[in-house]
């Protein structure tokens, strides 16, 4: 059930135990009974229990001194479409623990996400949104689950000198503007055509220029391919085509580059439906130049910045290109939501990195680099949107998205997802792009669960992540990410970066001892963790996750709790 616009609500997540002090007002402590049936944990060992209408509102454990991670979770649906600055609501909790019964929990106030959008996101958003109504056109003209339609009007394929002119998008603002760019083919490949502004500042020359178009066509472009699927080919000349253009640059002025950051580069499906004004009727990825004295009068640009940031954009706006193609064109469906879409490219990412981490022969500038140089543009962005998210992770969602997505959200998006590919092999990333299903509905095809359960798994593996590697090797595997060991990467970027990287991991769970209280507040699709070290003396503890007026909560919400049983000495 899609959650549309849920109120803002109190929650409390209690482990019942005595008298907290916080108001006269008492909640019923069930019995175990109510509860169910104590749930006998070996060490390492999960469950989790639902606890929305109609199901039990808490679990019963032995305690007798027992250490457990406690997650209380709302894993909310995704909610589509929500208005593009809209910020998720924040739910209200209260979390306490013991074994006596105690009192109600007064609510704290909801924190609302914070907004931040940089100049690529506003853009990125922008175009997504406008993508979604030009679907019903683009469907239009689609073969539900046949191939890959016809949209082509006939362009022969490019080559090297050839001129041609192109409508370039100049404005961030809600209304559109175009410029018209004469640009010059200066490398086709297999795969990619690289056009160059005829009026780019002269920074690029051929050569250098068709070393970067080399490595679109022979490296990441396939890369790409492979890994979520084919893009259309409406003008049916064969390959996609890079324009290079300082249209792209001038998107945002010099003063704004020191406060919203800049416009790398970009895909819009606008030219995929050729009925469309200003369409090129083409598939094109538009990137910025190099501009090492600011001609264009947008920042400067070195080559350098140029080499390490536009490769990564190019994957990441391919894959969407990619998506819309397969969802809209080929199967005559809706685009991806907003979470899920941006994950995957967000993945895209993360696949071209991979290209140069398993290639022994690529150097690092210093040898205990966990990646080499040639990686660092493509992964370095995802660990660290993560960490953000990690670190504050209840104002950050992994489904329900502010808008088209903040930096914190798309790194929860990501890990999700390589949480995801850990569990059911990368080969999921291309069934999700290559489907109708959108969404948690398309998450849930292809991994074969219920979202609900994939979401508790995922958070408990997140935790468990930063446990000793002798413990972490007895996990089952739901709580373990493989391809990545993120205790080693996290604790290596606090080593060489501690002023952004503070934390030599970002996880860090809130001690709960027995007859103990904690407040705070998180949005629909996230979690929080704390850990409960219950009494030697006590038989039961009980866990329980209401609405601070005692009530069940709100299904839609689908609140859960995740317990897992820790060894006693673990931190």
């Amino acid at each position: 059930m899609t959650l549309r616009h849920p109120p803002r609500a109190a929650l409390a997540l209690t482990a019942l135990a005595a008298f907290l002090g916080c108001s006269s007002d008492r909640v019923t402590d069930p019995s175990p009974d109510d509860c169910g049936t104590p749930r006998v944990l070996g060490e390492l060992q999960g469950v989790t229990v639902g606890v929305g209408r109609g199901e039990r509102q808490c679990v019963t454990l032995p305690a007798e001194g027992a250490r457990y991670l406690v997650v209380p979770q709302l894993a909310t649906p995704d909610d589509p479409r929500r208005g593009l600055n809209e910020v998720p609501p924040s739910i209200a909790f209260a979390l306490s623990s013991g074994a006596g019964g105690g009192p109600r929990l007064r609510a704290v106030q909801p924190r609302p996400s914070e907004l931040q959008r940089t100049a690529q996101q506003r853009l990125d958003a922008r175009l997504r949104q406008r993508e979604h109504g030009y679907a019903n056109l683009a469907r239009q003209r689609a073969t539900p689950g046949g191939p890959r339609p016809n949209l082509s009007v006939a362009a022969p394929p490019p080559v090297v000198g050839q001129v041609t002119t192109f409508q370039v998008l100049n404005t961030l603002d809600e209304k559109e503007a175009f410029t018209t760019v004469t640009a010059t083919a200066k490398f086709v490949g297999e795969n990619v055509a690289v056009y160059l502004d005829n009026a780019a500042p002269p920074a690029l020359d051929d050569a250098t220029l068709a070393a970067y178009a080399r490595t679109f066509d022979d490296k990441l472009y396939p890369a790409v391919v492979s890994n979520f699927g084919a893009e259309s080919d409406i003008d049916a000349n064969g390959v996609i085509i890079v324009l290079f253009t300082p249209v792209v640059n001038k998107l945002v002025t010099a003063d704004e580059c020191t406060t919203n950051g800049f416009v790398t580069g970009f895909f819009y499906g606008r030219d995929l439906v050729p009925s469309l004004a200003n369409s090129n009727k083409a598939e094109i990825f538009y990137g910025m130049v190099p501009d090492p004295t600011g001609a264009t009068g947008s920042c400067a640009h070195r080559l350098e910045d140029f080499g390490d940031l536009v490769p990564s954009t190019f994957v990441h706006e391919f894959q969407h290109m990619i998506s819309y193609n397969q969802h809209v064109l080929v199967r005559g469906g809706s685009d991806e939501e907003p979470w899920l879409n941006e994950g995957l490219s967000h993945m895209a990412e993360e696949v071209a990195s991979l290209l140069y981490e398993r290639d022994p022969s690529q150097p690092r500038t210093n040898p205990e680099q966990l990646f080499p140089d040639s990686a660092q543009g493509f992964i370095n962005g995802n660990f660290g949107n993560a960490y953000d998210y990690l670190v504050d992770p209840t104002a950050h969602s992994v489904t329900n998205f502010t808008g088209f997505g903040t930096l914190p959200e798309r790194g929860a998006a990501w890990l999700f997802l390589r949480w995801l590919g850990d569990q059911h092999g990368d080969g999921i990333f291309k069934r999700m792009v290559e489907t109708n299903n959108t969404g948690i509905a398309n998450v849930q095809a292809q991994a074969g669960a219920p979202f609900a359960q994939l979401h508790a798994n995922f958070a408990t593996a997140v935790y468990a992540a930063n446990l000793p590697a002798s413990v972490r090797a007895g996990l089952p595997g739901q709580y373990q990410f493989t391809s990545r060991d993120l205790k080693v990467i996290y604790a290596r970027l606090n080593t060489v970066a501690p002023g952004i990287y503070n934390r030599v991991y970002p996880v860090v769970a809130r001690p709960l001892a027995a007859g103990g209280s904690a407040a705070g507040a998180m949005v629909p699709g996230t979690q929080d963790w704390y850990v409960l070290d219950t009494n030697a003396g006590d038989a039961l503890a009980t866990v329980r996750f209401v609405g601070s007026d005692g009530q069940s909560l709100r299904s839609e919400l689908v609140p859960q709790v995740t317990v897992l049983r820790l060894p006693n000495a673990t931190p």
